[in-house]
Formats: structure tokens, sequence, C-alpha cells
């Protein structure tokens, strides 16, 4: 009965080259892994603070959006608002009516520690018999 395992000789310089060429491949591997987690963690940050700027900017809207209303209601309004909570943030708002009939609103928004302001001026305008109307001349974050 012939073996049926056939036998090779080993040369000594080749022996152990299995094992480096399984580490090498391994620790590129590794290396591969780490670099693709850090890609994606950072990405996940990157998103995340993103997100937080966004929600800032529209809390910031939020407040144009709300003086508006008050100065359609009543175009010498000129108190603002300090800190109005609304929904998971607030807006701080400040009006200038100085270079009337032009009128400055500038709004605050701050959501998780994030603070995005942005600067509007409208015109109000007097239509007879119906609420004032807003002319918006420029919207802008500074």
């Amino acid at each position: 009965m012939k073996n049926k395992f056939i036998k090779t000789k080993i040369n000594d310089k080749e022996r152990g080259a299995a094992l480096i060429i399984a580490l090498m491949v391994a620790v590129s591997l590794s290396m591969l892994i780490i670099s693709t987690l850090e890609m994606v963690t950072s990405g996940i940050y990157i998103t995340s603070n993103h997100k937080k700027y966004l929600r800032s900017l529209y809390m910031a809207d939020a407040g144009v959006e709300d003086s508006i209303k008050q100065l359609r209601a009543d175009p010498n309004w000129s108190t603002g608002f300090s800190n109005k909570s609304f929904e998971s943030g607030s807006y701080t708002v400040s009006i200038d009516n100085s270079s009337s009939p032009l009128i400055t609103i500038t709004s605050t928004g701050t959501v998780d520690n994030n603070s995005v302001t942005i600067e509007c001026q409208v015109e109000i305008i007097d239509v007879e018999g119906l609420e004032y109307l807003a002319k918006v001349i420029y919207w802008k974050e500074i």
C-alpha cells in the first residue's frame, strides 16, 4: 500500500516564510480596518456638528420670522426677544429701527451650546385695510 501523502523536502531558507507572509497580511488588514474605523468615526463627528449648526441656523431663522410677525402687527415694536425658548433651543433677537422705514433684525439661535447669528433687513409697508406687509431686503449669516 502506497502512502497517500506526498512528502516534499523543505529547504532551510524557506522555513517560516509562510508565517512571515501571514503576519504581513494580518498587519495590512489591521491597518485597513483601523483606517476605515477612523474615517467612519470622523464622518459621524462631522455629521453631528453639521446637524447642530443647521438646528442653530433654523432657530435663528425662527427668531427672524417671529420678529417679522411682531413688526407686521406693530411697526414700532422694538423690544426684541431675549433667550426665547422654542422646541430644543432658544433665540435672542435685537431690533434696530434707526433707519426707518428699513428695520434691521439680528437673531442668534442657540441649540446645544452651538450658536448661529443671522441679520435680516426688512421694510414695513402700510397697506390700507390690511395688516402691515414686510418686504425682506436682505438675509445673511454673520
